[in-house]
């Protein structure tokens, strides 16, 4: 599908803060563990998943994050306040993608370097 940006917004950085090291976590998908499992997030019984569709986390060079990744980039940070861009978007990860509910947990996560 096509990509949906989506942005971080930090404020109040100080000077003494270089950077920030930014991962995503979350369920795996089976098939792609780089992307985020579809998940059943108590839509009810009634809905159905999507299968063969993973959730792709992408950096502002629209360049794949893998997830549960806690070795990722440094973000460089000024002082003041900062906007951290990236896309999100459904990749297949099977040849067939049936239709469904298609929802994922992410978890934002950030150290300050």
């Amino acid at each position: 599908t096509k990509f949906k940006p989506f942005k971080s917004h930090l404020k109040n950085c100080t000077r003494g803060i270089a950077g920030a090291k930014i991962w995503f976590t979350g369920e795996p998908d089976p098939d792609n563990p780089a992307l985020l499992a579809i998940t059943d997030t108590g839509m009810g019984s009634g809905n159905m998943l999507a299968s063969g569709v993973g959730v792709e986390i992408l950096n502002d060079d629209q360049d794949t994050i893998s997830i549960n990744n806690a070795d990722s980039v440094v973000y460089p940070l000024k002082a003041g306040r900062n906007t951290l861009s990236f896309y999100i978007r459904y990749k297949s990860t099977r040849p067939t993608v049936t239709s469904g509910n298609a929802t994922a947990v992410m978890y934002f996560d950030m150290q300050y370097e």
